[in-house]
């Protein structure tokens, strides 16, 4: 459902990061070497074909195995086996409790971002969706979809986040994509890594800052 996009993919995360653990430790316990690398064949074949996706979507199609695995690592750390039973009575809500596992831990609750703005007169709502932190990190590491590109410490940049939300609008065959992020106390300058990533994006729009709160307008 719309609004709940973060919330499902940190979800997801925890049971794709789950069953890559219990897969990587029967592997480790049952398959041989040569096992392991005759499996590896199609995935290296597929990788060829995976590598020519944009980066936004190859980031969000691994998310819920790499991060999802390193959740689970460090909620396996505190508990075992049971403890990742007890994730799924209360799994992560956000993906910023996936990437930060500490916030999961102290839980540290999401801001809800104010809606963002239409950028002008008749401008219609086409699409609403939270937006996370893990998404945010994506859009430090490939401003513009461009690797080359990525902002320094795009981690720690992502790690301001306390909120967001997206919204598309459309008018007369044009789109515009309105952002708003709340940033976390005590964390980088989100407003400076929304300037940042916009100027690297090479793409127009605005980015503009009031207390904790970042809106960024950007157009087609």
């Amino acid at each position: 459902p719309d609004g709940q996009e973060d919330r499902e993919l940190a979800g997801v995360a925890l049971i794709e990061g789950d069953a890559t653990l219990l897969t990587d430790a029967f592997a480790t316990k049952h398959l041989s070497l040569a096992d392991a690398f005759r499996s590896l064949g199609p995935a290296i074949t597929a990788s060829d074909q995976f590598g020519k996706l944009p980066y936004y979507l190859r980031a969000s199609t691994i998310f819920p195995y790499d991060d999802g695995l390193s959740f689970v690592c460090r909620v396996f750390e505190r508990g075992g086996w049971r403890a990742v039973d007890r994730a799924y009575r209360r799994p992560p809500m956000t993906t910023a409790e996936v990437l930060f596992p500490q916030r999961y831990f102290a839980r540290v609750p999401a801001r809800d971002a104010p809606d963002p703005e239409p950028p002008g007169p008749g401008w219609k709502l086409l699409d609403a969706q939270a937006f996370g932190a893990a998404p945010l990190l994506w859009l430090f590491e490939a401003p513009g979809g461009d690797t080359d590109r990525e902002l320094s410490d795009a981690l720690e940049r992502a790690r301001a986040w306390a909120g967001g939300e997206l919204h598309v609008f459309g008018r007369a065959g044009k789109t515009a994509v309105g952002l708003t992020l709340v940033e976390r106390r005590g964390a980088p300058d989100l407003c400076a890594s929304m300037r940042a990533w916009l100027k690297a994006a090479e793409r127009r729009g605005a980015v503009r800052c009031s207390g904790r709160v970042i809106r960024a307008t950007l157009r087609s």
